[in-house]
């Protein structure tokens, strides 16, 4: 989705129905597979023409919904959950980063914008 944002630049009732989307297909893999994701970021949502929203990358992926993560199993702590500093990661953790995820697509920005505050020179910061 990261690549989709930079290139079409879309406008927010596009940006809305792209998150419906990908909420969508996350409840999709919750209720109806069983599947944690633990990766939700822009990066792991493909856009395909419509567009329309594709969760993709389930290499850390577990079915089950419940499991004991460590710092190796989620490549972006950016978009971790709170409850992931206890080792633990389930349906709230997907979520979790869903919700992150969602407020960059429609903002512009992380949730916790301390890598945006470094890049512009800001200093350390905390949410945005």
């Amino acid at each position: 989705m990261k690549s989709f944002l930079q290139k079409s630049d879309p406008d927010i009732p596009t940006r809305v129905m792209l998150a419906a989307q990908s909420a969508g297909g996350l409840a999709h893999l919750h209720d109806k597979l069983g599947i944690l994701h633990r990766d939700i970021k822009l990066d792991n949502i493909l856009v395909s023409p419509g567009p329309i929203a594709k969760l993709t990358d389930f290499g850390v992926g577990r079915v089950g919904m419940e499991a004991a993560v460590s710092a190796g199993m989620l490549t972006d702590l950016l978009y971790a959950p709170p409850e992931f500093e206890a080792g633990q990661y389930g349906r709230s953790g997907d979520v979790f980063a869903l919700g992150a995820t969602l407020y960059e697509l429609l903002s512009g920005r992380p949730l916790f914008d301390w890598h945006y505050r470094r890049r512009h020179g800001q200093g350390q910061g905390g949410a945005a």
